[in-house]
């Protein structure tokens, strides 16, 4: 008798733990667009904060939307020159100073002779943080 007890028992056991049911709860995906693309200092601070850049020039909204995508773009376009020619030092001076001058060429072509030297001023500053040179002003 207490042998089928034990194995009422056991087999009562196995049973209940093949119909156990787990619990899954599924987590919603959160999609998050990509991260704007930032010039980086050595210290991988943004080095311009374009917000910041464009309400110090008071752009108004068309200038606002033609500069972001004119620096957003050349941004990427640097960025894709620093991995294209990773340890070629001279091709991604030549890139990046032809990418330099396309920004250079678009800002002059939206801002006003007043935002542009205001311009100048802010990148100027910025560069002498960093310890570089005034931006070029020719062409």
């Amino acid at each position: 008798m207490k042998n089928i007890l034990v194995l009422i028992i056991f087999s009562f056991l196995i049973a209940s733990c093949g119909t156990k049911k787990e619990m899954v709860v599924e987590t919603p995906v959160v999609e998050e667009a990509p991260p704007e693309p930032q010039l980086r200092d050595r210290k991988n601070k943004p080095r311009v904060d374009l917000d910041q850049l464009i309400a110090q020039l008071g752009l108004s909204e068309a200038q606002e939307e033609e500069f972001t995508y004119m620096w957003n773009k050349t941004a990427d376009d640097m960025i894709n020159a620093r991995e294209k020619n990773a340890g070629n030092r001279d091709a991604m001076r030549t890139n990046m100073m032809a990418i330099r001058d396309e920004r250079q060429a678009g800002v002059k072509g939206i801002l006003t002779a007043a935002q542009l030297t205001k311009y100048y001023e802010i990148m100027d500053e910025s560069r002498k943080k960093m310890g570089g040179a005034p931006i070029k002003r020719g062409g």
